[in-house]
Formats: structure tokens, C-alpha cells, sequence
């Protein structure tokens, strides 16, 4: 609604001022006619006087003109009243014009409860309130979703994935939603973590990486993304042992995807061979729900699996996580595709921390011979420590695993 304050425009604005002067003029004119004249018969009156001689004069003889009863001066100029209320009249006229303007402006319409009773009173109009609606309303998901079956075909940590259909393209996808125990209500922190998730996985577009195909937050927080048939990382390891080819061939593509989300500034944090899934040979990095933008989030040590955690996610002392934790948990799920084992393991919690702060890993090659030295090299530097002692980024770490093609 336009709420300027009331300006007047030039022609009202001119109207307005010359009308007073307008009158003031003609009152001051008429006046000055009327004294110049008198003047002008008293003076040529005066001459006439000096050349009459003194003895036709009579002493009580008076000027006639002097004695002679003036007009009023409606009567010598009967247009000027008329005149002046006229231009009085035209400048009210144009600043109630104004006002009515200005004020249509400003002042609110009238409500519709306004016109309908109005409408009723002078029509006798009658409302019929539309018919109730016998279906539900679709929100959400399942606007453009369809689930295919009402079990989750995948168990997470903290939500289930179930198989979709996208009614408008008809294209099979995987639905991520929350898990929610009977009987207790979804946390707000889910809903960040979720919409967080979202935010960050939209930005990244690569081949290797699962593509993330839509989002939302009705019913409950959802993801809908690329479904894969073909299952996980973890799956082909539970087949058999991977070749050392495959294997190199796997950690050079996931080396190009992480190097796309790194030069966006974001970090997985949670690389392990669940979130590894496959389109025929095709590696698709996904589960980015632990990750993190750089420079823009401080990254949490809450969430991480301790298998695959790097000391800077046990131990503040080693400083914060960043790119080259991912490097380092690349380095753990290459070493356990090489040998079947994890680098470090215990049952107790509190033992398996103390081996990823404390113990040195064993080279590969003792549990694989097929195993080169150089592989080995590659692996312990990704293993090490210190963060300083890794690669700096991983297309170093792509460089040296190329020349064992």
C-alpha cells in the first residue's frame, strides 16, 4: 500500500498561490485607480482656482468636488467581489480534489465482509459455502512419490530407505526418511540434520557421486535420490576379496568425486564401504548426512563410525577434521578391500580408540602378498597420524595410485 505523505500537484500548487494574489492584486489596484483620480481633480481643480482672480472668489464659496459624496467602490467596480470569491472557490476546489485523491490512496479498501453484507442488503445475494472435499489433500512426498513396498530395503544408523516411484517420470528412486521409535516424537535436530544434508548434497553434481533428485520436509524429512540396483561396496566384499586392479580402479574414481566436493568446501567424514553403491561398475559415493561445509559449519565429532574414524575425530589434540580426514578414511576402506581387514580393530570401544591414537598400522602386504611396496607406501601415508603427514589434498593421492595402473 503506497503510504508517502500528501504532496500537492504544480498546478494545484499554482492555482493556490495566485488566487490570494490574484485578489490582493485587484483590491490594491482598484484602490490606487481610485486615489490617482481624486488626486489628479484636486490638482487640476487647484490650477484652475489660481487663475480666477482672488476678487470672484466668495469666502464661503467651497470646492464642489470636495463636498461631493463619493460612491463605494462595489459600486464603481462591481466585478471585483465576484471575481475574488470565484478564485477563492476555484483554489478550495482543487485542494479537496487533492485530498479526495490522496486519501483513495492511502485508505484501505473495504473488506470483503464489508461488500458481501453490503451486496446482501441491496441484492439480497445468497452464499453457498463450497462442498467439503472427499479425498485428502496430497502434501509432501507423496504428491510425486509412490512407495513400492512399505518395508525399508535399507537399515541406516538413524533412518530407513524404502523404493519409490516418481509418478511423473515413472523413474524408480530410493526414499531416505527418518526412523521414529513407536510412541515418540521426530527431534527438531533430525529435521536440521536432514534439511542440512539436503542443502549440501544438491550442490554436488559428479558422476561418482549418488545423485540427490529432490527433498522436502512433509510429512516427515525426506531425500529422494538415484535408486542403485546393483548394492554397496560392503556387499561385493562380502562376495569375495576384490582384485588389486579393481580395487585401484574403485579408489581412483572416488578420488575424483571427492575431489569435486572438496573444491566446494565440503567433507564426507564418513567414508566407508556402506556408502559406497554401484550402477553396474559404476562407484557412487553417498550418505552425506556427517558432512560438513568448511569455513561455514564447525564440524562435530557426534557422528562418525569409530572403525573408520581418523585420531582427529577421537581427539581434539590432533587438531580439527577437514579434507584430509576424508583422505585418511579412504586410506582405511582401500586397506580393508586389499587385505579383507580393518586396519585397526578390538571388541572394547575404549581399545579400538586407543589403537587408532597409539598403534601403527600393518602393512598390507602381510595380509595380501599381492599387495605392491608402492600400495603399501601409498596406504600408510594415508594412515598416518598426523594430519601434516598425509596427503595435502587428494589428487596427490590420485597421482600415485595412477602410476600403479
Amino acid at each position: 500500500m503506497d503510504r508517502r505523505p500528501f504532496s500537492p500537484g504544480p498546478l494545484r500548487i499554482l492555482v493556490t498561490l495566485f488566487s490570494p494574489a490574484l485578489l490582493f492584486l485587484l483590491v490594491f489596484s482598484s484602490a490606487a485607480a481610485d486615489f490617482s483620480m481624486h488626486d489628479w481633480e484636486y490638482f487640476t481643480a487647484g490650477l484652475r482656482a489660481e487663475d480666477t482672480p482672488l476678487a470672484q472668489f466668495e469666502p464661503q464659496t467651497v470646492n464642489p468636488l470636495v463636498e461631493e459624496k463619493e460612491p463605494p467602490v462595489s459600486e464603481r467596480y462591481p466585478w471585483l467581489f465576484p471575481a475574488a470569491v470565484a478564485a477563492a472557490a476555484i483554489a478550495l476546489a482543487f485542494l479537496l480534489l487533492g485530498v479526495i485523491r490522496r486519501a483513495r490512496k492511502v485508505l484501505p479498501p473495504p473488506s470483503p465482509k464489508v461488500k458481501l453484507v453490503e451486496e446482501r442488503k441491496r441484492e439480497e445475494v445468497t452464499v453457498v459455502s463450497p462442498p467439503l472435499r472427499k479425498e485428502p489433500i496430497v502434501e509432501g512426498i507423496w504428491k510425486n512419490y509412490e512407495l513400492i513396498d512399505t518395508s525399508p530395503y535399507a537399515i541406516g544408523g538413524f533412518a530407513d530407505i524404502f523404493r519409490a516411484r516418481d509418478k511423473r517420470s515413472g523413474e524408480m528412486v530410493a526414499v531416505k526418511m527418518p526412523r521414529i521409535a513407536k510412541g515418540k516424537t521426530l527431534d527438531k535436530r533430525v529435521f536440521d540434520e536432514f534439511l542440512g544434508e539436503a542443502e549440501k548434497w544438491s550442490r554436488l553434481k559428479h558422476k561418482n557421486i549418488v545423485e540427490l533428485k529432490d527433498f522436502g520436509s512433509k510429512p516427515l524429512p525426506w531425500l529422494a535420490m538415484e535408486f542403485t540396483k546393483e548394492g554397496s561396496l560392503r556387499k561385493r566384499l562380502s562376495d569375495g576379496r576384490l582384485s588389486i586392479k579393481e580395487v585401484i580402479e574403485i579408489a581412483l574414481k572416488l578420488c575424483d568425486a571427492l575431489h569435486h566436493a572438496h573444491n566446494l568446501g565440503v567433507v564426507h567424514l564418513d567414508i566407508k564401504p556402506e556408502n559406497i553403491l554401484f550402477i553396474a561398475d559404476e562407484p557412487k559415493l553417498t550418505d552425506w548426512g556427517t558432512a560438513k561445509t568448511l569455513l561455514y559449519e564447525k564440524v562435530t565429532r557426534t557422528r562418525f563410525t569409530p572403525e573408520y574414524a581418523a585420531p582427529e575425530q577421537l581427539d581434539t589434540g590432533y587438531g580439527e577434521p577437514d579434507r584430509r580426514t576424508d583422505i585418511y578414511q579412504l586410506g582405511v576402506m582401500i586397506y580393508e578391500t586389499l587385505t579383507g581387514k580393518l586396519p585397526f580393530t578390538s571388541d572394547s570401544p575404549a581399545l579400538l580408540i586407543k589403537e587408532i591414537l597409539e598403534k601403527s598400522p600393518e602393512r598390507p602386504s602381510r595380509a595380501n602378498p599381492e599387495v605392491p611396496q608402492e600400495l603399501d607406501e601409498i596406504m600408510l601415508k594415508c594412515l598416518a597420524k598426523r594430519k601434516e603427514d598425509r596427503y595435502e589434498v587428494v589428487w596427490l593421492l590420485k597421482k600415485e595410485l595412477e602410476k600403479l595402473r
